[in-house]
C-alpha cells in the first residue's frame, strides 16, 4: 500500500512538472503589437546609433551593413541581422569586454530600413511594396525619431482602398521569429467613426496586408468612406461610345456616371442614355457589367447614379433611333453632295 502510494505520488508530481512544459506548446502563437524598437528585427539598411559609455572611440552612427554586420573598431564584424536591439547590446558588450572594462552599450534605431509589405484585396494597386519610416518630431526642439509605419501609410501608399473595401475586416498577417505566422483583424472603420487610433497598428518587415471586399448588409458607408483620407483622391475612367468627348478622364474619387458623362462633354443625338454600361475589373479577374439609365440617375434615382472605381469603363450604346437617323445620314450624304455641285455649276452658267 505504502509502495503503490509512493507511486502514484511520483506520478502526479511529474505531471506537475511536465505540464507546464505542455501547456508552453499548446499556447498559440500572439500578435506582438510592440511599437517599441525593443521587439524590432534588425536587418540590412538600418541605420544604428551606437553608444558606449566611457569610451567614445567605439560609439558612433552605424549602419547595418548588406552582409547583416555592423563594423565597430577593434572589434570587426558583428552580427546584426535578426536581432532586437537589447539582443545587438549584449552582443556588443560581450565583445568589446576585451577591450573595454564593463562595457555598457546603448543601440537605438537612429533610421530604419524601407519594410517590403504585402498589400492585396481591395485597393488600386496591390502587390508588394517597400515604405520607408516615417519621421517624427521629438521633444527636444529640432529633433527628430523614425518610427515604423502604419497600416493606414501601407494602404496609402498601395493606392488607397476602392470604395467596395471592407475597413472593417482588414487581415493583417505577421510570422513571428519563431516562423509561425499569425493574424489580426483590424478595424479601421471604428477608427474613422470613433477616432480609435490605437487600431491603426504600426508594420513589421514582411506583414501582408488583405483589404476583403464589402458584404450585403455591411453597416459600411461606401460614400463616407471615399471622403476619408483611405480613399484615393483621384480615378481613372475610360469613356466610350457615344458622347461628345471619348477617352480616359480623371476624376474625383467620388465620381458617378453622371460625373463621367458630364466630363466626356454629354451625351451625343445618337445615345441610348437608358442602356449605359459600367464594366469594372474584379480584383480575381472577373469583369462585371451594369446596365445604368442615366436620365433616371440625372431625374435623382440614386441606385442608377452609381459610384465609379478606379479603371471604370462606361459605354454609351447607339440607340435604336440613332441607328437608323445615323443611316438616313449616310444615305443622304451622296445625294446632297450631288445636289449642292448642281447648285454651284447652275450657278456658274448663270453668271
Amino acid at each position: 500500500m505504502v509502495k503503490a502510494s509512493f507511486q502514484l505520488v511520483s506520478v502526479l508530481a511529474a505531471l506537475v512538472l511536465v505540464a507546464p512544459v505542455f501547456a508552453q506548446h499548446a499556447a498559440p502563437p500572439v500578435f506582438d503589437l510592440g511599437a517599441s524598437q525593443d521587439g524590432y528585427l534588425l536587418g540590412p539598411g538600418d541605420r544604428l546609433n551606437i553608444k558606449v559609455f566611457g569610451s567614445e572611440e567605439f560609439s558612433g552612427v552605424q549602419l547595418v551593413l548588406p552582409d547583416g554586420t555592423v563594423n565597430m573598431p577593434l572589434v570587426g564584424a558583428v552580427p546584426a541581422i535578426n536581432q532586437t536591439v537589447p539582443e545587438l547590446s549584449a552582443l556588443l558588450e560581450r565583445r568589446l569586454a576585451t577591450y573595454v572594462k564593463k562595457p555598457r552599450v546603448a543601440v537605438r534605431v537612429e533610421a530604419f530600413r524601407p519594410l517590403r509589405i504585402a498589400v492585396s484585396g481591395e485597393v488600386l494597386q496591390p502587390g508588394p511594396r517597400q515604405i520607408q519610416s516615417l519621421l517624427t518630431t521629438g521633444s527636444t526642439p529640432n529633433q527628430t525619431a523614425s518610427t515604423l509605419p502604419t497600416l493606414t501609410s501601407a494602404l496609402a501608399a498601395a493606392g488607397g482602398v476602392s470604395n467596395q473595401a471592407d475597413v472593417s475586416q482588414i487581415r493583417v498577417s505577421r510570422r513571428t521569429s519563431e516562423g509561425q505566422v499569425v493574424e489580426k483583424r483590424v478595424d479601421l472603420w471604428q477608427t474613422l467613426e470613433q477616432g480609435r487610433t490605437e487600431e491603426d497598428i504600426l508594420l513589421k518587415d514582411g506583414d501582408a496586408i488583405f483589404v476583403p471586399k464589402v458584404s450585403p448588409g455591411s453597416t459600411i458607408d461606401s460614400r463616407l468612406l471615399v471622403r476619408t483620407t483611405l480613399a484615393p483622391g483621384k480615378i481613372r475612367v475610360r469613356i466610350f461610345g457615344e458622347v461628345n468627348k471619348a477617352g480616359t478622364q480623371e476624376l474625383d474619387a467620388r465620381a458617378t456616371v453622371v460625373d463621367a458623362v458630364a466630363s466626356a462633354g454629354g451625351l451625343t443625338n445618337f445615345a441610348a442614355p437608358d442602356a449605359v454600361e459600367v464594366a469594372s475589373l474584379e480584383p480575381d479577374g472577373r469583369v462585371t457589367n451594369r446596365t445604368i439609365n442615366v436620365n433616371a440617375a440625372i431625374g435623382g434615382d440614386a441606385a442608377q447614379n452609381v459610384q465609379l472605381r478606379d479603371q471604370d469603363a462606361v459605354i454609351v450604346r447607339r440607340s435604336a433611333g440613332g441607328e437608323m437617323l445615323n443611316a438616313l445620314n449616310v444615305f443622304a450624304a451622296p445625294i446632297s453632295t450631288v445636289a449642292n455641285l448642281f447648285f454651284i455649276f447652275r450657278n456658274f452658267y448663270r453668271y
